[in-house]
């Protein structure tokens, strides 16, 4: 057992001997670690891009910050640049969003790749096979599993197929790889429903970015906001209804109740067309929108059926605003429920948004708890935690 597993499950005494701040990038250079692969179907470039993303860019950056040589192989859109430096990390773009994985996999197993020290894959449904073509160290980060997913975006043959591979032919591959995934209740399922290894598996939640904090003043009127990408797995529509039928008893001299949905996607249409009137949607927003949204709400609704964690959530909570979440793995870890927010059922969720938008007390005492809890985040933290696990295997060999 390496010094990183012993502390697994206790996000309190997930700080392992010799430290996760710069001792673990000293531990890595004198591993002779310098040059870093990260292997991802997308980058945080794409309107498309998600939480996995996000933790993906901020992860690098703090990586490159340190003075790791960070490339990051990722899919391209065709308005797309092929080759950027964000951050101090170069980025590669081939291939397109079904062909970027199985395009960087066969140039691994072709030994056609760039000299590295290390590779890092995101596993994100289909994996990159590393344990195939690359050396140690290396690290997989797995979100969750994607089970339902997989019939959101495929026909139903490939999508059994999809499920199949995910839990039964690739975890074998990977009992000798460190997996990182973000929540201990997302561990849990990865070791439930796959062949993962106990001992191979490493929570390492996410951080808050700095630029979420209080301020500003909250809207005068009661308001809620569903931020998430408008795809069938976010479930935005049961969370509007779920918002909408807990509003409906909330009183206001002001104009409102408001709902506001942040965030685009394919199913944007259909959902503009059927709340039409009672929801206004305003898209992708900058950073600074986003912020100011967070610090305005009331509260943040989420009816996600798959998440590794809910950044959303905690990024609202380091804002001031608590949130009202499905009780799924990845939300359990976000929330502390009935101290950051409340986790519920998808037939309790209208009534603890009522609850909560009702009671003026108890979403002060939550948003108080959603403060605290976002504090304890820090991407430095995150990435020096992963730099260690990368550490880690060069100091056991």
């Amino acid at each position: 057992m390496n010094r990183f597993t012993a502390a697994v499950g206790d996000p309190d005494r997930c700080e392992p001997p010799g430290g996760d701040g710069p001792g673990a990038y000293t531990d890595l250079r004198r591993a002779g670690i310098n040059r870093v692969t990260v292997l991802a179907w997308r980058d945080v470039g794409r309107p498309d891009s998600g939480g996995s993303e996000i933790y993906v860019d901020r992860v690098t950056r703090e990586w490159a910050r340190a003075g790791l040589d960070v490339t990051l192989r990722t899919g391209r859109l065709e308005t797309q640049e092929s080759t950027v430096l964000r951050d101090g990390v170069t980025v590669e773009r081939r291939g397109g969003t079904l062909s970027a994985v199985p395009l960087w996999t066969a140039r691994g197993l072709l030994r056609r790749l760039p000299p590295t020290d290390a590779v890092v894959e995101v596993w994100n449904g289909l994996p990159f096979l590393t344990p195939l073509w690359a050396g140690r160290p290396r690290l997989t980060v797995l979100h969750h599993l994607h089970d339902r997913l997989w019939h959101d975006f495929l026909p139903p043959g490939p999508a059994h197929l999809g499920r199949w591979a995910e839990r039964s032919l690739f975890p074998p591959l990977y009992r000798s790889t460190p997996v990182a995934t973000l929540a201990e209740s997302s561990r849990g399922e990865l070791l439930r429903r796959t062949r993962l290894r106990g001992e191979s598996v490493h929570v390492v939640q996410p951080g808050v970015d700095g630029r979420f904090t209080p301020g500003g003043s909250r809207s005068p009127a009661p308001l809620v906001l569903v931020v998430a990408r408008l795809v069938p797995s976010k479930r935005v529509a049961a969370a509007l209804d779920a918002t909408l039928a807990g509003m409906r008893s909330i009183e206001s001299g002001t104009g409102g109740p408001f709902v506001e949905v942040i965030g685009t996607g394919p199913e944007r249409p259909s959902l503009e067309a059927s709340y039409r009137g009672r929801v206004k949607f305003r898209g992708r927003l900058d950073d600074s929108e986003l912020v100011e949204a967070y610090r305005r709400a009331w509260l943040v609704v989420s009816a996600s059926g798959s998440e590794g964690w809910g950044m959303t959530i905690t990024e609202a909570g380091a804002c001031g605003t608590p949130s009202v979440a499905l009780d799924t793995p990845g939300h359990r870890d976000a929330v502390d429920d009935g101290v950051s927010g409340i986790l519920t059922s998808d037939t309790a969720m209208s009534g603890a948004v009522a609850r909560v938008m009702g009671d003026p007390e108890l979403r002060r005492r939550l948003g108080a708890g959603a403060l605290r809890k976002a504090a304890t985040l820090r991407w430095e933290r995150t990435a020096a935690r992963l730099a260690r696990l990368m550490a880690d295997q060069v100091e056991s060999s």
